[in-house]
This record gives structure tokens, sequence and C-alpha cells, in this order.
């Protein structure tokens, strides 16, 4: 994998960050329920976990 894709999969998982925080916002500014903002919570997580983890393993592998 070329240095040029794994950049742009960075930015491609920040934007997914920054769309899933601002769904966070959004359900937190207004009436939610538990359940809602739990799972918007672990998804976040989930994704910060993967996506870093895949990151390190793709970055092993630049040509």
């Amino acid at each position: 994998m070329s240095k040029d894709k794994l950049t742009g999969l960075y930015i491609l998982w920040i934007l997914v960050l920054i769309i899933e925080l601002g769904w966070l916002l959004a359900v937190a500014t207004s009436t939610y329920d538990t359940g809602i903002l739990a799972f918007i919570i672990t998804l976040i997580a989930v994704t910060i976990a993967i996506g870093a983890a895949g990151l390190i393993l793709l970055s092993k592998y630049i040509d």
C-alpha cells in the first residue's frame, strides 16, 4: 500500500469520526434516549479502536 492511500484512509477515518461526533452532539443537545446515547458512544469508541489498529497494521506494509 502506498503512503498516499494510507493518508486517504486516515482522512476518511477522521471524516467518519467527525460525523459521529456531530451525531453525538445533535443527540446530546436534544431530548434523547439513554440507549441511543450509549450506542453512539460505543460506536465512536469502536471506530477509534478499529481505525487506529487498522492504520497501524497498514502502515507496516507501506511500499
